[in-house]
C-alpha cells in the first residue's frame, strides 16, 4: 500500500493513490509553485505487512507552461513548385524560474493552436500544420507553407494570428504574414 500526499500546494493529486498499484504515481496540479522547492511529496507505504519507518519525502517545484521561443527555422525542400515549406522548432519555458524543459523532457505533451485569418488578398493556399505535440527533446514544429505549382504574385500578402499552448496553458501569440517569398513570424507574447 501506497500513500501520496504533498504539502504546500493544495492543487496536487495523484493517480493512482492509496492502494498497492500506486507504488508509481501521476502527480497533477493546476497552480505553480511561488517559489523554488516550496512543496514536499511525501509517500507512506507498508510492503509485506512491513510499514517504512519513516515516509519517503522530496522538495519539488511545482511548474507550468509559461512560454515558449522560436529555437529553429528551417526551408524544406518544394521539389519544382514555387513558394516555401517552412518548419519552425519551439522550445517551451516554464514557470517559476523561466526555466526550459530539457532532454530527456517530456514527450508527447499537447500543443494545440488556433489560426485566424486577419486578412489576405488570395483565396486559400496557406498551410498550417495545426495541433501537434512535443517530441523526445520537449520541443514542437510547426509547418508554414505556401505552395503552388504556378508563380506566386508578387504582391502576396496574408496576415494570420496564431495562439498555441502547451496542453491547456496558452504559451504564445504570433502574428504571421505570408508573402510571395516568405512567411514572417512575429511573437507577440509572452515573454519572460
Amino acid at each position: 500500500m501506497y500513500a501520496w500526499t504533498a504539502s504546500g500546494n493544495s492543487s496536487i493529486s495523484f493517480t493512482p493513490n492509496n492502494d498497492a498499484q500506486s507504488d508509481v504515481s501521476t502527480l497533477t496540479a493546476t497552480v505553480p509553485s511561488p517559489s523554488l522547492s516550496d512543496t514536499t511529496l511525501t509517500v507512506d507505504y507498508t510492503v509485506n505487512n512491513q510499514s517504512a519507518e519513516s515516509p519517503a519525502t522530496k522538495s519539488i517545484t511545482v511548474r507550468i507552461f509559461f512560454y515558449t521561443v522560436l529555437r529553429t527555422t528551417i526551408s524544406a525542400p518544394i521539389g519544382s513548385n514555387y513558394g516555401y515549406d517552412l518548419r519552425l522548432t519551439y522550445d517551451i519555458y516554464t514557470h517559476p524560474g523561466a526555466s526550459q524543459i530539457v532532454p530527456p523532457g517530456m514527450s508527447g505533451i499537447p500543443i494545440p493552436e488556433t489560426v485566424t485569418l486577419v486578412s489576405s488578398n488570395i483565396s486559400g493556399g496557406t498551410i498550417h500544420t495545426g495541433s501537434g505535440t512535443t517530441d523526445a527533446n520537449t520541443e514542437f514544429t510547426d509547418r508554414l507553407a505556401l505552395i503552388s505549382n504556378m508563380p506566386l504574385p508578387p504582391n502576396l500578402d496574408e496576415i494570420d494570428d496564431q495562439d498555441i499552448f502547451a496542453s491547456s496553458y496558452f504559451i504564445r501569440y504570433n502574428t504571421i504574414e505570408f508573402t510571395s517569398t516568405t512567411a514572417t513570424v512575429t511573437n507577440n507574447g509572452p515573454y519572460n
